[in-house]
Formats: structure tokens, sequence, C-alpha cells
């Protein structure tokens, strides 16, 4: 689950003796590579050292704390109720706002937050999975759902557009258990992976509806998803 796509405007090497690309980059691929720590470990020192020097820019650091963010809430996500999470994600989306409104660095930040927002509701209070549609506040899916759906009205390019129809598709499939209405995101985000190549993208994909073939007893089709 990562705040997709790049931005086109590649700032220099700067004094911190990397790009700000390659540096999110790492973040991200030590956080996809389940490192969570030392992909945060590396943002907070790339942080602490522009502090100091300035070394990078007022759009770079919210670049880096989008990546950082992304990387605390997989490790959140896995972990469960990890209270250092939220620091990354404090006033993300109005620090990216007030750099530029249209910016796509703030529909990035509000995607990140829909998954945020989904990601605990898949825990009950007291720490124990929550699946499906029981016990839930109604009003609170209901507002999850339609701010995803806002995103995927408002995504500045179709693979973000993917991204968004697929936390619908999680929404539908594991917190409303409308398991008939989630495959059609699914399928969506899997044709904007494969059009821009976005190898995560086409994976979460792929898993979800071969889960879904396997469940229906297609197994064939679900082997083929899954390989």
């Amino acid at each position: 689950m990562v705040s997709p796509g790049t931005q086109s405007d590649l700032a220099p090497a700067s004094t911190l003796g990397v790009g700000i690309d390659s540096l999110c980059a790492a973040v991200r691929a030590l956080s996809l590579a389940t490192r969570y720590d030392e992909a945060l470990e590396l943002a907070a020192a790339a942080v602490a050292e522009s502090a100091d020097t300035e070394a990078l820019s007022a759009a770079d650091n919210v670049r880096l704390a989008l990546a950082a963010a992304d990387a605390a809430e997989r490790r959140d996500y896995v972990r469960g109720g990890d209270p250092t999470a939220a620091a990354w994600f404090d006033e993300l989306a109005v620090r990216a706002r007030a750099l530029d409104p249209h910016s796509e660095l703030v529909w990035d930040a509000e995607l990140l937050a829909v998954r945020r927002r989904y990601a605990k509701q898949l825990r009950r209070p007291d720490g124990s999975p929550w699946f499906g549609p029981d016990d839930r506040n109604a009003a609170v899916v209901d507002a999850l759902a339609s701010d995803a759906t806002e995103l995927v009205e408002r995504a500045p390019d179709p693979a973000r557009r993917g991204w968004a129809r697929m936390c619908l598709g999680w929404i539908a499939d594991n917190i409303r258990g409308d398991r008939d209405s989630a495959p059609p995101h699914y399928r969506d985000a899997l044709d904007a992976g494969r059009q821009f190549n976005d190898d995560l993208l086409i994976f979460e994909a792929q898993r979800h509806l071969g889960d879904h073939a396997h469940d229906d007893s297609h197994t064939a089709e679900a082997y083929v998803r899954w390989s």
C-alpha cells in the first residue's frame, strides 16, 4: 500500500549528498522490504540534517515526509498500535496544501490518510482483527468510502486513480463485507497498474482478485493471478 506516482520536478543532489528522488526511493524500498525501522531512521536523519543545513526545500521536505509516513503506516499496519506512527502524519496534508493546494502532493497525502483510516478499521479497540460489517459505526464507514470515492474523482492521473479504486475495493471487501462490489475496483486498479507499470498496484490487485477466484472455487484462475 505506497503513495503512488512521482514528481517530475526532480531536485539536484543537495548537501545531504543525494537527490530527493533517490532519498525517497530508498525510504520506500526499505519499507517494502519490511525494514521499517531503517526506513524511518533514514528519513529522520535526513530531516534532522536538513533542519541544520536547509538542504531540502519545503516541497522536498513534504515529499520525504510522505515517504516516511507511508513507511510508518506499513509498520503500524503490521505491528499494530505503533504510538510513533502518528508523528509522521501530523499536518501532512496541511503542509502540502500550503505549498500548492492543487499539487499532487496534496492528493497523495489525502490518499495516505484514507489508507490509515482504513487500516485502523481492521483492528478492534482491543487490538484483535476486525473484518466484516459487524459492530461497526455505519457513519464512519460511509465517510471513509465517500472520501475514497472523492479521491477517485479528483485523481490527477489514472495511476493514482487506480490506487484510490484499490482502496474502495479494500473497504468493500474487508469492512463492508460486500464481496460482489469489490472485484470491479480491483480490476480497474489492475488495468491502471499494467498501463503505468506500477508493480505494487498490480501485485495488490492480482492478490485480491486471486483471493476471490480461490474462494469462488476457480482454482486455475487463482493460481494464474497469484503467479
